[in-house]
């Protein structure tokens, strides 16, 4: 905090407003196990991912059970990161027997 010598009192950020990145939305997981697998593949895809809401799974009773979990991403990595979504419902980071044979 600085005071410009008339008493008041400001504050001044580690950061530029202009260096915001604004989160969209990318896709809401079952569970918080999904969410961090997915995660995961995003990350191996360098796309950054958040997660949200994973700790109110406790309070299952009184919010609803589903649609807690959520998984943001920047704006600017939003269609890649749909298309790793799209790739994963499809079925391309599964494991086949092969992989688990030379576990």
């Amino acid at each position: 905090m600085s005071n410009a010598g008339n008493g008041v009192a400001t504050l001044t950020l580690p950061f530029k407003r202009n260096e915001y990145k604004m989160q969209k939305l990318l896709y809401v997981p079952n569970n918080a196990l999904s969410a961090h697998l997915l995660q995961g593949i995003l990350q191996q895809e360098g796309i950054p991912c958040q997660i949200s809401g994973e700790y109110l799974q406790g309070g299952v009773g009184e919010l609803p059970p589903i649609g807690i979990v959520r998984l943001t991403v920047d704006e600017a990595d939003l269609p890649r990161a749909e298309a790793v979504i799209r790739g994963w419902e499809a079925g391309e980071y599964a494991l086949d027997d092969s992989d688990s044979e030379n576990s």
